[in-house]
């Protein structure tokens, strides 16, 4: 007599082993998109990099400052997407806000003169990048921050910086933040050490070889 379905036995037994290649698959995907975001951003800032050049060829070789709304300086003038200015994989607007999440500045390069400024560090000195209102005094927060991006929200004037700032970069593509720098190049950074001061505990890329947050001149 020919035998119809599957026991409940082989229907487990089949279950258990998709389950299996599930558990298998899906860290390699979630890699894959992470990968994914991480070029994305990196593309991102690749090409802010190059509205910047643009900007600084109309204005003398300076750049805006971080307290003039720089992102609006770009966009549209010289930025045709607006979803450049951010990281797609961060979120795009907190909770009820109207404005966006952007990339941030670092407040030692704001407003210079990038082109003909005579700056010796362009190669290592940080222009923008992906960063968050991230220290605490908590050490545990500190750090849960700076890999996910939690913490304060920040309008489009926002910046980033070492210790003894606010904002400091977000290393949320595998622990690393993905940075903009002087020279046009764009790179991915490590968290280094905390730094402690004040009761406060950040993550700011603190003596990481290569790494420069002040122009040299």
């Amino acid at each position: 007599m020919k035998r119809k379905g599957f026991t409940l036995i082989e229907l487990l037994v089949v279950i258990a082993i998709i389950a299996i290649l599930a558990a298998m698959l899906f860290p390699a995907l979630n890699k894959a998109r992470q990968n994914a975001m991480k070029a994305s951003c990196l593309s991102n800032l690749k090409q802010v990099g190059l509205a910047f050049h643009m900007y600084a060829n109309d204005w003398d070789g300076l750049i805006p400052a971080y307290n003039t709304y720089w992102h609006s300086r770009l966009h549209p003038a010289y930025l045709n997407n607006r979803e450049v200015l951010r990281c797609s994989f961060g979120p795009k607007k907190a909770p009820g806000a109207t404005y966006w999440f952007y990339y941030c500045m670092n407040i030692g390069a704001s407003g210079v003169k990038l082109l003909g400024g005579g700056i010796r560090n362009m190669s290592t000195c940080i222009l923008v990048g992906d960063g968050y209102h991230t220290y605490s005094t908590d050490p545990a927060t500190a750090y849960n921050n700076a890999i996910n991006g939690l913490g304060s929200n920040y309008d489009d004037n926002c910046y980033m910086g070492r210790y003894g700032y606010a904002y400091h970069p977000v290393y949320r593509h595998n622990k690393q933040a993905n940075m903009l720098f002087l020279d046009g190049h764009v790179d991915s950074i490590p968290m280094g050490d905390v730094y402690v001061t004040g009761g406060q505990y950040h993550y700011c890329s603190y003596n990481v070889s290569g790494i420069d947050w002040s122009p040299t001149y």
